[in-house]
C-alpha cells in the first residue's frame, strides 16, 4: 500500500491489485465514451465536471464481499469496506451510480 499526494494537498491511497485483478471475473460495464462527451461540450450553455476519483472511497462493497477486499501490508492484513481505485471492476459501479443519480436528466442536459 502506497500513499500519493494529490495536487490539491489531499492524499490518495494506492494498492497494487494486479494479482487480485488476475483472479477476478470482469464486469463489462461500459464507461463513458470520451469522444462523445467532448463533442457534446460545445453544444451546452454551461459545463461542469464532477471528479469521480473520490467515488471509489465513498462506494461501499456489498457486506458479503468485504472479505474479498483484503490487502496485505507490511503491518498485516487490511480489509476495506469501500472500493479500491485500482480494482478492475471499480469504474462500473461508479458509472452506474452516476446514471442512477441523474437518470431523469440523462441526454437532456447531463452526460455520464
Amino acid at each position: 500500500m502506497l500513499v500519493e499526494a494529490k495536487s490539491d494537498g489531499r492524499i490518495r491511497p494506492l494498492v497494487d491489485l494486479h494479482f487480485s485483478n488476475d483472479n477476478t471475473k470482469a464486469d463489462h460495464t461500459k464507461i463513458p465514451e470520451q469522444n462523445t462527451l467532448r463533442n457534446a461540450l460545445p453544444i451546452g450553455r454551461f459545463r461542469s465536471k464532477i471528479d469521480l476519483s473520490d467515488c471509489y472511497l465513498q462506494t461501499r462493497v456489498r457486506p458479503d464481499d468485504v472479505k474479498y477486499n483484503t490487502i496485505k501490508t507490511p503491518f498485516g492484513g487490511l480489509t476495506s469496506p469501500v472500493m479500491m481505485q485500482e480494482d478492475m471492476n471499480a469504474p462500473g459501479p461508479c458509472v452506474k451510480t452516476m446514471q442512477d443519480l441523474f437518470h431523469g436528466e440523462l441526454r437532456k442536459n447531463t452526460l455520464v
